[in-house]
């Protein structure tokens, strides 16, 4: 055991080097060719999204054409009304009238805009092409642990079960928001493309600054937590990366079917996701990814999709520490 042990600990480190030591060594685990190209399929597939997008936006301004609002002697102006003021009226309620569409468009337009690609690959992310990436990482990082059966050894440097499957879960969600970085940096590069090939120059907002992006990239973080607390789960149940592959993909799509359900929608993952992104049909300038039609139940807000994810963080976290503790490691 001891000349098995060794050369490990002397690769990663020793874990009372300090606090902080743990979590690089399970970092440095994931310097793998699988995680790049994990990395590498996230981009693509966000980056073939986008120009979906795009495609959609040019075709969606084709039909509606800019919002057209009549000028002041063409409007009936009552006595203590400016003409701006009703022009504006008159154009909030055009907009407001085919919102979805314009916001379809406005998508269109931030990807013309290295900061305003941000929010697409935010949303690509919180979707099922995160939750995909997210699935098969942990299943690598964690489930392989009782796969190549070198769990007891890892356990030799701690013995607190509940810190390995931190260590695990915290490592593989940094992983995967690089990942998301990654897309954002390759959306950001594909911008000026997207820009010079058509440009948009439709009349509506586009509606992302670099706040925006930042509050959806750090909403997209929180859904990744929750994709990669359900990996590490199924992973300690299943205790196999076949087993945590289709474990996961198998509860996503239950959740699919769950949410056409209206008493069982208000407790499925893609409900929540879609009250924390505000995402909405018709106003996603790219193939559906995640929105389903919710039978009969109220769209749900960012606070029910905040507080949905957490209480999934908590509880599959708690279920995981559960199960880990009370397992055989033979491995």
């Amino acid at each position: 055991m001891t000349a098995r042990a060794t050369p490990s600990l002397r690769r990663y480190g020793h874990a009372s080097a300090g606090s902080a030591a743990p979590l690089r060594i399970e970092l440095l685990k994931l310097r793998r060719p699988l995680v790049a190209w994990l990395a590498l399929l996230g981009a693509g597939v966000t980056l073939l999204l986008a120009f979906f997008a795009v495609h959609h936006a040019h075709v969606v301004l084709g039909l509606l054409g800019p919002v057209h609002v009549p000028p002041c002697n063409q409007i009936v102006i009552t006595t203590g009304q400016s003409c701006a003021t009703v022009r504006h009226v008159l154009y909030e309620e055009a907009v407001l009238a085919r919102r979805g569409s314009l916001s379809a468009i406005a998508q269109g337009r931030s990807l013309e805009s290295p900061i305003g690609a941000g929010a697409t690959a935010a949303i690509v992310f919180a979707t099922v092409p995160g939750a995909t990436v997210a699935f098969l990482l942990t299943a690598a990082h964690v489930a392989a642990e009782w796969s190549d059966r070198t769990l007891k050894l890892t356990l030799l440097r701690d013995c607190r079960r509940w810190r390995f499957l931190v260590r695990k879960t915290v490592s593989s969600w940094l992983v995967v928001v690089g990942c998301l970085l990654l897309a954002w940096l390759v959306l950001a590069l594909a911008a000026p493309f997207f820009h010079a090939a058509d440009p948009l120059n439709a009349v509506a907002d586009p509606g992302y600054g670099l706040a925006d992006v930042l509050v959806a990239l750090a909403k997209a973080a929180l859904a990744l937590a929750g994709f990669t607390t359900i990996g590490v789960v199924v992973a300690v149940v299943s205790r196999s990366v076949l087993g945590t592959v289709v474990g996961c993909l198998g509860l996503l799509t239950a959740s699919f079917f769950a949410d056409h359900f209206a008493l069982l929608t208000p407790f499925t993952l893609p409900y929540w996701v879609t009250g924390l992104l505000h995402l909405q049909a018709g106003a996603l300038a790219m193939p559906l990814l995640w929105v389903s039609a919710f039978s009969g139940t109220p769209a749900a807000s960012t606070l029910d999709g905040v507080v949905g994810v957490v209480a999934l963080i908590v509880a599959a976290s708690t279920v995981a520490i559960a199960v880990f503790s009370r397992q055989d490691v033979t491995g």
